[in-house]
């Protein structure tokens, strides 16, 4: 249910400090806070391997490339901050987080920061008829 009384939740590097079965709750108890046309800013650590290659030709132009490989960590473990990631095990791979998020919030963007593609940033507006 929605009705909360805020127009924005900025949640960056916050969620992966709880235990991975609570990440459904944590969204659901977000958008009890939101207004109907709320919007969720949520950032996520993501541990999967990314290669990037960048080449400058000056005066020519410039070309980014980036691949997101689907690799993940065979075993994510604990490290005392982080219970989990985004590609950091089998079980939190970006598309089932994307559909736990789906399942509270429709995603109007998603991406990886360019210089810094540890953070994957989820822009989000709150259903209507939920």
């Amino acid at each position: 249910m929605c009705g909360g009384g805020v127009d924005v939740v900025l949640c960056c590097q916050v969620l992966e400090h709880l235990k991975y079965d609570n990440f459904t709750r944590a969204l659901e108890e977000i958008r009890k806070v939101l207004k109907e046309d709320g919007v969720l800013i949520l950032s996520l650590p993501d541990g999967g391997l990314t290669f990037k290659l960048d080449i400058k030709l000056p005066k020519v132009k410039t070309w980014h490339v980036k691949k997101i490989c689907k690799y993940y960590k065979k075993d994510f473990r604990f490290t005392g901050e982080h219970y989990w990631e985004v590609n950091g095990s089998r079980k939190c791979l970006a598309k089932t987080v994307r559909n736990l998020i789906q399942s509270q919030f429709v995603i109007l963007d998603e991406y990886t920061c360019r210089f810094n593609s540890y953070h994957r940033f989820y822009i989000c507006k709150v259903y209507n008829n939920k």
